[in-house]
């Protein structure tokens, strides 16, 4: 019995350095991106980005569909960013379940869909071009608040 749950324990440890490993092996090093902070441990950040000579504040998670690209919120400014997040908020806060609203962001027609898991509202994205779902709880809208707020612009 005592091997059984050594076995598996060390089956365990390895899948999680593995899938560690092969997260920060996706994550290619770019001088262009500057990593902010973390919204959700692993897979869920805030950064800003150089795009065509030009800087965003990009919101990027990872789906629920494994291989899909990236999740991503591009908005021109901190402020930008603080204010949509700041709607998608109350919108998670005092909207019914299964409502739902669409936007334009960065070229794609984004539906955001309000849920509740556990007691608590959150987001949940979805565009055409995108498999699965990505979402954000109204702690992590917060938290993606928190870490903008310290880069806005005079």
């Amino acid at each position: 019995m005592k091997r059984i749950v050594i076995i598996l324990l060390m089956v365990l440890a390895s899948l999680c350095t593995a899938e560690a490993q092969r997260h920060k092996r996706s994550q290619k090093q770019n001088s262009e991106i500057e990593f902010l902070g973390q919204v959700r441990d692993t897979y869920s950040q805030i950064s800003r980005r150089t795009i065509d000579g030009k800087q965003y504040y990009v919101y990027t998670s990872q789906s629920s569909e494994e291989y899909n690209e990236p999740f991503k919120l591009i908005f021109p400014t901190a402020k930008e960013a603080i204010k949509s997040l700041a709607h998608l908020k109350i919108f998670a806060e005092q909207k019914p379940n299964n409502t739902t609203i669409t936007f334009a962001n960065d070229g794609k027609m984004i539906t955001a869909t309000k849920g509740k898991f556990i007691g608590g509202p959150y987001v949940e994205f979805t565009h055409p071009e995108m498999k699965g779902t990505a979402s954000m709880s109204v702690k992590e809208l917060d938290k993606a608040i928190t870490i903008l707020s310290k880069y806005i612009e005079e």
